[in-house]
């Protein structure tokens, strides 16, 4: 064979690997869709005769799907109607025995209240205890601190005790504002 013939078929075997034989095909049928049947499509859609039944079947769909014809209910409605079918059958089904349970659970709830108020006042009372032996500590070491101070700067004892009875009811003050904070923390429970 000749050199040229085989470089002529190599490179014909090369074009048909990388383009598929379909592939002009689709592009021509692609083409004659695009430039052939689309404007004809086109001119037939927009006439005015096919504009206005496609405009009537909008408005139709739209009317049909309103809230003015349809009957649906939004969800809001259907949640409230569900309670109140809830409730009804609720109402319906209290026995005696449901009565019973009911008074039995609160009963319980109530307990449980009481128990929690008691333990919430105990935490109260050793938190009261433990600010008091705080508060006689602070007071020692503050009567210390000021025999100390008196005797090194030299300050009147009045002043002094008049800091130290400052200083004892700030600190009971915040003892109390804790306490409250714990005993309504324990109450919401």
């Amino acid at each position: 064979m000749d050199p040229i013939k085989i470089q002529k078929i190599q490179a014909m075997n090369k074009y048909q690997k990388n383009h598929p034989i379909w592939f002009p095909s689709l592009w021509s049928s692609i083409n004659a869709f695009l430039f052939v049947s689309l404007p004809n499509i086109k001119a037939l859609v927009f006439t005015p005769k096919c504009l206005f039944i496609i405009c009537n079947i909008i408005v139709v769909f739209l009317i049909g799907e309103s809230k003015l014809v349809g009957s649906k209910s939004s969800p809001d409605t259907e949640l409230y109607e569900e309670y109140i079918r809830s409730s009804k059958t609720y109402q319906r089904v209290s026995t005696p025995q449901v009565m019973k349970k009911e008074k039995e659970m609160k009963l319980e709830v109530s307990l449980i209240e009481e128990s929690v108020k008691r333990v919430a006042e105990e935490e109260v009372k050793e938190e009261e205890k433990e600010v008091l032996l705080v508060d006689a500590e602070h007071e020692q070491e503050q009567e210390e601190v000021e025999e100390e101070e008196e005797e090194e700067n030299g300050l009147p004892a009045e002043e002094l005790n008049k800091r130290v009875e400052d200083f004892i009811a700030r600190m009971k003050k915040q003892r109390r504002l804790e306490a409250g904070l714990l005993v309504s923390s324990a109450s919401g429970y």
